[in-house]
């Protein structure tokens, strides 16, 4: 009899963590892609003097590679809001980038909206590297 109250309390919790646990293993990869994206965009905008601008010398446009590799991680490109630092970045310059989503959390359709949804955001900065003229 023993063992049956045992059990029976801790079903529950063995029961809550397997069910939400493919959850946060797939929010986790999510996170993990946001943040290679906005790694490697800052590396890129560093050697090339920004994220999008465009003069008499030529053009830069990382908004496209950021759209191309949010596809190929298969991240839909529309749920994600992207924010970077406009215009040329002078050498020595602060610039930045932040990738947000949400993720929703599927163990819990039978609740309301706003209480499965998970906020996802990556932030990565780094200092321009190219001298302008």
């Amino acid at each position: 009899m023993q063992n049956l109250v045992g059990y029976g309390l801790l079903l529950p919790f063995v029961l809550f963590f397997a069910i939400l646990f493919p959850d946060f293993i797939t929010y986790g990869n999510i996170a993990v892609k946001a943040n290679e994206i906005t790694e490697n965009a800052v590396k890129m905008a560093e050697r090339s003097g920004g994220f999008e601008y465009s003069d008499e010398h030529g053009s830069v446009d990382l908004s496209s590679y950021i759209q191309e590799e949010l596809e190929h991680k298969n991240l839909n490109p529309d749920a994600w809001d992207v924010e970077y630092t406009e215009g040329r970045v002078e050498y020595n310059e602060p610039l930045s980038i932040t990738l947000r989503s949400k993720y929703t959390i599927k163990a819990f359709d039978f609740l309301w909206d706003e209480a499965k949804k998970m906020s996802i955001v990556s932030s990565k900065s780094g200092i321009g590297q190219v001298y302008f003229r």
